[in-house]
């Protein structure tokens, strides 16, 4: 088979051309002049060798972080990874469980991307780093180190451990020394210590700069330690996210391009479809539902706490189950409706709320209170910047004493100061929203406004007319504020 193409991309280059094809090898390249017919014409597509990933723990809803994987789970996620030109995977978990039956699989009869090897991203590391707060370190235990050589049946390629833990310098001999590499991660380490990790035998840098002590000028730090020197083979994540462009270019300015390797460091949720996922944290966690949109980016929603943000994976820790907090205990006691009240005892005309709210889930469980709470109330589920040419019907359509109107909202410092409304999320919104309600209805008592969100202009929105507003101090709202 011939196949034809203008960007075939070879080791010295982009070519412009055909490649013959005999079973699975290319076997001949010819020049665009060459006078031959193509079986297949691929224009301005792009033609690249198979990819290598080092630094994958799952994707297409299979993972290998937490809890134990299987064998179908293993294939079915290498069949998701050659379906995206993967075609050589280092399946990367710290768990010795899943390392056996991933090394099981390696040594069986499967169709999907061949497994190079296994990748162990720890278990000695923190999530300290460029910004992190250390919480300190799993202790060392090489006796645990050993159960992971065992498990892997000599697959065990790649190990990554912080260099200025206690005996962090000892594990990483202790794999060196089995012909083992080892990379240095998750790591609040200096200069001089990151040098240590080198001396004694590290030679990867595991997402350089990522959860990584960065460059500083009194001290460079584990990622200058790393581009400084030529025994260490630096991996990065090229999403513009986890290090942005400019820190990308520094890298290869300053490091040998073969020192360099790209990776995707993918999570179970890398190539599922567009939806919303059941994701990880305690009760009052951003991270407790995970939002997959066009972008592919991670949208990290709370539970209580009215936040919604995009967020790197190398900022999230994964939790199996939902906690409730003694402080959310504590706060929800405190606005616990008088149920015992009973509205037969006596005559009353009982008031209407109109609720908007720009997040369903949020909705529901204002819904779910007020209702508890024996309160006449529409839901409306609406996008922030649909309410201001809505507004109006509704409030005709309802005829309500009270009109809540929230959603999501952030001020951005980059953008200018607080008391400017573009730089916030969706502050205009709500203010445009308010002085809709107040053509309405001008009376302050007639009917009461309240507006906004987290960090919302509480400023702007009270001088468009709310009764109410947040946030005067900038601060996260909690979802039954």
């Amino acid at each position: 088979m011939i196949i034809k193409a203008k960007r075939i991309y070879l080791e010295d280059g982009l070519f412009n051309g055909y490649l013959e094809i005999e079973g699975s090898k290319i076997i001949n390249i010819y020049h665009e002049d060459a006078v031959i017919k193509a079986d297949i014409d691929y224009g301005n597509n792009r033609i690249i060798p198979g990819i290598f990933d080092t630094h994958n723990h799952g994707g297409f809803g299979y993972g290998f972080i937490h809890g134990e994987t299987s064998e179908e789970d293993v294939i079915n996620y290498l069949k998701g990874e050659a379906s995206f030109g993967v075609v050589n995977v280092m399946p990367t978990t710290s768990n010795s469980k899943n390392m056996e039956i991933i090394a099981k699989v390696a040594n069986s009869d499967y169709r999907g991307s061949k497994i190079l090897g296994i990748h162990s991203e720890g278990p000695w590391g923190a999530r300290v780093g460029e910004k992190g707060v250390n919480t300190g370190y799993p202790a060392v235990d090489l006796s645990y180190g050993q159960e992971m050589i065992d498990s892997a049946k000599g697959l065990l390629k790649l190990v990554d451990v912080a260099p200025e833990i206690e005996h962090g310098l000892d594990a990483i001999k202790f794999f060196v020394d089995k012909d083992i590499k080892v990379g240095m991660y998750h790591t609040n380490a200096n200069y001089k210590e990151a040098c240590a990790g080198i001396d004694a035998g590290a030679s990867v840098a595991t997402h350089l700069g990522n959860v990584m002590t960065g460059l500083h000028h009194r001290d460079v730090g584990t990622l200058g330690a790393c581009i400084l020197s030529d025994k260490v083979d630096c991996e990065m994540i090229c999403d513009g996210l986890h290090i942005c462009l400019e820190m990308i270019d520094i890298y290869l300015r300053l490091k040998d391009h073969d020192k360099l390797m790209m990776v995707s460091d993918n999570v179970d949720y890398a190539g599922l479809p567009v939806g919303r996922y059941k994701g990880f944290g305690d009760s009052n966690s951003d991270r407790a539902y995970i939002n997959i949109t066009e972008d592919g980016n991670y949208i990290l929603k709370g539970v209580n706490i009215r936040l919604i943000a995009d967020s790197p994976k190398e900022d999230l820790v994964l939790y199996e189950e939902l906690e409730e907090t003694e402080e959310e205990r504590e706060f929800l006691n405190r606005v616990k409706p008088e149920f015992h009240l009973n509205r037969n005892d006596y005559f009353y005309l009982p008031g209407k709320i109109l609720h908007i709210d720009a997040d369903p889930d949020y909705l529901k469980r204002c819904l779910d209170y007020y209702k508890d709470a024996s309160l006449q109330v529409v839901g409306v589920h609406m996008r922030e910047d649909e309410v201001p040419n809505q507004i109006r019907t509704l409030l005709e359509e309802t005829n309500p004493s009270i009109v809540i109107i929230t959603g999501h909202d952030a001020y951005y410092k980059r953008k200018g100061n607080k008391h400017e409304i573009d730089s916030y999320k969706n502050s205009k919104y709500f203010v445009e929203a308010v002085k809709e309600a107040r053509k309405y209805e001008k009376s302050h008592d007639k009917l009461v406004i309240i507006a906004g969100a987290c960090q919302s202009d509480y400023e702007d929105l009270i001088q468009a007319g709310a009764n109410f507003a947040s946030s005067p101090k900038r601060i996260n709202i909690h979802a039954l504020d």
